[in-house]
């Protein structure tokens, strides 16, 4: 069984103990109520924009967060390998669903059309390869 991958292990666990213990640093503190942001009538959903507005993570250092998700793309462009990559998505929908307390219906919602573009072109691709190959 290949082990080149167990070195992402220690970073994955730093970042879920780190969002664990904001969370955990800030418990108990009132939620801000922002006026005029969320549910409006005749909108069928709300943009991302104000998902991230009324996010329980929008207070963190920007800089930080940036910095974590180059770290995870690196790890997971770097690894090549699918549980490396599984849970680093894992991890933060985790960090998005519970931390940022968004409803995971919504966030689900927010995934369907990048992962229709994933889906449609690892079709083309398959496509491309299997003619190439001349099944």
């Amino acid at each position: 069984m290949d082990r080149g991958w167990i070195w992402v292990i220690p970073p994955l666990l730093l970042c879920l103990a780190g969002a664990v213990l904001k969370a955990c640093r800030h418990r108990g503190e009132p939620r801000h109520h922002h006026q005029g942001w969320g549910h409006k009538h005749g909108e069928a959903t709300l943009s991302i924009d104000i998902y991230a507005y009324m996010s329980k993570i929008s207070g963190w250092n920007p800089g930080f967060k940036v910095g974590i998700s180059v770290i995870l793309l690196l790890m997971c462009v770097i690894a090549n390998n699918m549980v490396v990559s599984l849970s680093v998505i894992l991890i933060t929908s985790t960090v998005t669903v519970v931390l940022g307390d968004m409803s995971l219906h919504h966030y689900l919602n927010l995934l369907t059309v990048p992962v229709v573009f994933l889906v449609a072109g690892s079709i083309m691709v398959l496509i491309k390869y299997f003619h190439l190959v001349g099944y």
